[in-house]
């Protein structure tokens, strides 16, 4: 499980700061044409400060606060619309705009269609472009991190 937060003795779990990032690869035949699901476990998810990125794109039905179930696990699921899955390479982001909102998270769970018989593999070219976008945007949202931290401290 995963602590996300300013404060790294408020909750137990891997404390990771206030980002958290992965990359995460999909089969050539993902449909990038159908909605996949997503479901998180959550911990102490009590305020509406969390953003949640999936290959750069914000996806604002996922981490939806708990305020009436503060010190209970609960299943959040949501729905990553078309277009947004690719094959190859894909990257998470997760983290908040107010500074103690710490939560964790747990079972981050990806499900997606793919197209039986068909492939769509990314060229080496694109894969290394696509993983430079990656990074700058990780980049981005690190500085804006640091900009809240100046706010509130």
């Amino acid at each position: 499980m995963t602590h996300l937060g300013d404060d790294p003795d408020y909750l137990f779990g891997e404390y990771s700061g206030e980002l958290y990032f992965r990359t995460f690869t999909l089969p050539d035949d993902v449909d990038v044409e159908e909605d996949a699901v997503l479901f998180i476990r959550t911990y102490d998810n009590t305020l509406d400060t969390k953003r949640f990125y999936l290959n750069t794109e914000r996806i604002f039905n996922v981490l939806e606060p708990h305020a009436g179930n503060p010190k209970e696990w609960m299943l959040d699921i949501g729905v990553i619309y078309s277009g947004i899955l690719r094959p190859g390479v894909n990257c998470l982001h997760i983290g908040f705009a107010e500074f103690g909102d710490d939560f964790l998270f747990d079972n981050l769970v990806l499900m997606y269609k793919t197209r039986e018989g068909e492939s769509n593999p990314v060229s080496p070219e694109d894969e290394i472009k696509w993983v430079k976008e990656i990074n700058e945007f990780t980049d981005k949202l690190k500085k804006e991190v640091e900009q809240k931290k100046k706010f509130f401290i």
